[in-house]
């Protein structure tokens, strides 16, 4: 007979969840949790579960759509196109308003200054 989960597994079958937890190579604790949905196996205790005990491999885990294996094979929206922003990152600020000839003359007037 195939039961729809875990908990019509233990309440017809009268087994005894310590036995049935030895016998997967688990603890009751966590065998609990996997019939209360508190936690799900990973999907080779869950092969070996849905055997031992006769209930659907979908009980035991959540069937999920699959997510797209990477953002970068979206289809990208329409975007404006970016102001070019420049960065003021190592300009002397005296500098700034003068030809580049002006600046470096000033820059070195002031290291030998």
């Amino acid at each position: 007979m195939i039961y729809p989960d875990l908990h019509a597994f233990f309440k017809a079958e009268g087994r005894i969840q310590a036995e049935v937890a030895h016998e997967l190579g688990i603890s009751t604790a966590l065998l609990s949790m996997f019939k209360w949905r508190e936690r799900e196996p990973h999907l080779e205790l869950a092969l070996r579960i849905s055997e031992r005990c006769r209930v659907p491999l979908a009980s035991l885990v959540k069937l999920r759509k699959p997510t797209p294996a990477k953002a970068a094979h979206r289809p990208r929206a329409a975007q404006a196109p970016r102001a070019k922003i420049h960065s003021l990152h190592n300009t002397n600020r005296r500098s700034v308003g003068r030809s580049p000839a002006a600046a470096r003359q000033s820059s070195q007037s002031e290291k030998n200054g």
